[in-house]
């Protein structure tokens, strides 16, 4: 029986190839983009599910109340907690800060490289975490100070084929360390990304380091600490722990909780740090896309209603019941979507590359054969083939040989839905393009156009007068400023504890800068520094309008002190700046104070900032910038970055998503419009007789297109008044994450629809026209 009814459904395949083609490439379609997205998603919630002690295994995380988790905690931290709770089995630390280092062989120093993500470990690292050593012992490779463990791509860019194990790497040509394990190249799934590993004990030996270790507090800080349990079922009992050791906090309150390990993807930030916005939308658009391809499927399977009537009709005369024809039209369905599946798959793997590329994800190849992905591909074949074929067969099983087929309310319904959906999806996309462009022109109150940002090291800061006089003197350079960061991307905040602060518990964000800084960067005075002799007692700061109101200072504060930990002004408030945006605008302007270069400066090395002239040829300039880099001392190799760069690298998550979602927007409005000219078919088709009747009688080719496309335009219409209101709702909602944001236009609203409107207008409008000037008398003898 089954192999009967596989016969039928593929005559019916080939005798119909227009039918065909439209079902199968449109599902094809649809399952491409689900195949993509789904892929993503699993690859997502899959992070360190290969931790041997997941269960066990958690990290510490600090939350200010109403701010975002931090990961952060001092050095001491994880020392404290082992010591007061007995439920802690082990603490691991490491420091992810990323860090500029660079490591060379020491028999051979020409022979250098710059990890690209080094961390700083406990020397029980590789025994707490399920990351392999290919070549050292995981116990031992970070037990003494001065070692590192390479991974095996590192490795091999520094000593080939050579085997690295008691090799000596200098590091930051300061410190040796000897190579004492090479690790496994990394899963894509893993949270914590790292091609080099230097032992955390090391700290204690560094200049540049000792800092760190010298801290006997609990509290925030720059290791990430994990906590390994002997019960998880103890989390409670060691957060209280934490709250009763934690030492009270300088700034705003915060409150420490454990996080279990395989929750670091979606919490974290550091490391492979997961894009949450991404995973909701993707995966709603996956699902619409595969929506709008089934209701293709079910419209033209209702609109062949007439056609298959008389077979329906046959059957039944014959004997067949209602079950064996709701059978047979399954398999049909099976079949169909068997073969979208398949061409899915193909476009799947054709795209697969340039998908993950879009997204700036990394996905091993091997996930996707991973039995989790299987199943899921699996998954959604047997829930499109239960799907498509359930109405369908219903529908088609319940014809009796007599009786003219309906159906057509549903297919209007079915119609109406898909443009709404894909209306919905271009008013979504143009808002999210508008709210990018506004973040990209908006003025922020300071000056980032053609600013180049030089990182220089300790070393070379040793000479930085002359260094920085020689890059001035170029040809085409206006200014010269100096920063402790890199802008748009640096900075620190510190706690107001001392004076008039003490116990209100608020910090302020610091930019360390020379007086340079204001007139290159367009910083607008709105209280000047104006000298005198309490002006310049202590180390001057410069405050923005958000610091004063935060504050609650005076409009005017020149001359007032701030303090950070003691009871006597630290600092002299010497002037205020207007509003400036230092961070994303999806945030409101924070408080900012700006300092002297060596006020409160806890490391070496700064940034240089350039402005140059316009009309200058840049790569010419950079050139000579490196020659003047090279003739100094220095660490790191020169490097270079532009400020309207790093802004837009603010906002290259909406970018990406407006991109990717302009994609699949497409592939909504293809769908749609396939559905719709397989419906404009098979109608014109029925109509072919009415047509040359018409025509016979006198009428015109445009009083016959508008008569085969006036029905489909006003479904698209009503289509386009329904998503109106439901898409303003949901962008605006989506709009309020913003601090500073666009407001959905009329003008969006109104162009989505039309451009909708038109494009349906020529699907259709291109069948009904050649419909109309068909030859009359072919049309009267089409049977």
């Amino acid at each position: 029986m089954f192999r009967n009814h596989l016969q039928t459904a593929w005559r019916g395949l080939i005798k119909n190839p227009l039918y065909s083609a439209i079902n199968i490439g449109g599902l094809g379609l649809a399952l491409c983009a689900c195949m993509l997205i789904l892929l993503y998603v699993l690859h997502e919630y899959s992070f360190d599910r290969f931790e041997a002690r997941g269960n066990r295994l958690f990290a510490v995380y600090a939350q200010q109340k109403g701010g975002t988790p931090y990961e952060g905690t001092s050095y001491a931290a994880g020392i404290i907690l082992a010591e007061n709770a007995p439920e802690v089995e082990s603490i691991t630390r490491l420091d992810l800060r990323p860090e500029l280092m660079t490591l060379s062989d020491k028999s051979d120093p020409k022979r250098a490289f710059n990890p690209r993500k080094p961390i700083f470990a406990d020397g029980n690292f590789f025994t707490r975490f399920s990351f392999p050593l290919l070549s050292g012992d995981p116990a031992l490779a970070l037990a003494r100070p001065w070692s590192i463990v390479l991974g095996k791509s590192l490795a091999t860019t520094l000593f080939g084929k050579e085997n690295p194990i008691g090799k000596v790497l200098v590091y930051n040509k300061k410190y040796d360390f000897e190579v004492t394990g090479v690790a496994a190249e990394l899963p894509s799934n893993a949270y914590l990304d790292f091609d080099a590993v230097c032992s955390l004990s090391s700290f204690a030996h560094m200049d540049d380091y000792q800092w760190l270790t010298r801290d006997n507090e609990f509290l925030t800080g720059n290791l990430k600490t994990y906590v390994l349990l002997k019960d998880p079922r103890d989390v409670p009992r060691v957060e209280r722990v934490m709250e009763k050791v934690k030492t009270s906090q300088k700034g705003p309150a915060v409150a420490y909780s454990l996080s279990p390990v395989r929750q670091d993807h979606m919490r974290g930030y550091m490391g492979r740090a997961a894009n949450r916005p991404y995973l909701k939308i993707f995966s709603l658009v996956a699902l619409l896309i595969l929506l709008l391809a089934l209701m293709n499927y079910m419209s033209l399977a209702t609109a062949r209603a007439a056609v298959r009537a008389r077979e329906v009709g046959v059957r039944k005369t014959l004997g067949a019941g209602r079950g064996t024809l709701i059978a047979q039209f399954y398999v049909e369905s099976a079949l169909c979507t068997a073969l979208a599946f398949l061409l899915g798959l193909v476009l799947y793997l054709s795209a697969r590359s340039a998908f993950l590329a879009l997204l700036h994800v990394e996905i091993d190849p091997g996930f996707g054969y991973s039995p989790a992905a299987l199943a899921a591909f699996a998954a959604l074949l047997l829930g499109t083939i239960l799907i498509s074929g359930g109405y369908p067969s219903v529908f088609l099983s319940s014809l009796k040989p007599a009786e003219t087929p309906k159906g057509t309310r549903v297919r209007k319904v079915l119609t109406v839905m898909q443009f709404t959906i894909a209306t919905g999806l271009i008013i979504s996309l143009s808002v999210m393009k508008q709210q990018l462009y506004f973040f990209v022109h908006k003025d922020i109150g300071l000056n980032r156009d053609n600013i180049v940002m030089i990182p220089y090291d300790e070393e070379l800061e040793k000479h930085e007068a002359p260094f920085r006089a020689d890059i001035a003197s170029l040809h085409g350079v206006q200014q010269t400023a100096t920063t402790l960061y890199r802008l748009f991307g640096g900075g620190y905040s510190i706690p107001l504890d001392g004076g008039a602060f003490k116990g209100k518990k608020m910090s302020l964000r610091l930019i360390n800068g020379d007086t340079s800084l204001f007139p290159l960067l367009q910083i607008h005075w709105k209280f000047p520094p104006t000298g005198g002799s309490h002006a310049t007692r202590y180390p001057p700061i410069v405050l923005n309008e958000s610091a004063v109101r935060y504050l609650g200072l005076p409009a005017d504060p020149r001359g007032m002190g701030l303090c950070w930990f003691e009871d006597t002004p630290s600092v002299t408030i010497a002037g205020v700046v207007r509003d400036f945006s230092y961070e994303s605008l999806a945030r409101d302007i924070q408080p900012v104070g700006i300092i002297g270069m060596n006020t409160l400066r806890f490391a070496g090395g700064a940034c240089l900032l350039v402005k140059v002239d316009k009309r200058t040829y840049l790569p010419s300039l950079l050139e000579d910038m490196k020659k003047v880099y090279d003739r100094y001392p220095s660490i790191h190799p020169f490097s270079y970055s532009f400020a309207d760069d790093a802004f837009n690298k603010l906002y290259q998550s909406e970018d990406r998503m407006a991109g990717l979602l302009g994609i699949f927007t497409g592939l909504a409005t293809i769908v749609a419009c396939l559905g719709l000219f397989g419906l404009a078919t098979f109608s014109t088709l029925a109509r072919t007789k009415e047509i040359g009747i018409r025509k016979v009688l006198g009428a015109e080719v445009l009083d016959l297109t508008t008569l085969l496309t006036r029905d489909f335009l006003r479904l698209v219409l009503l289509a386009v008044v329904l998503a109106w209101p439901v898409s303003w709702w949901v962008m605006h909602d989506w709009l309020q994450q913003y601090a500073y944001r666009i407001d959905v236009s009329p003008w969006i609203l109104a162009g989505a629809g039309l451009g909708i409107a038109l494009l349906s207008l020529l699907t259709v409008g291109s069948l009904a026209l050649r419909a109309a000037r068909a030859n009359p008398v072919d049309s009267l003898r089409r049977q």
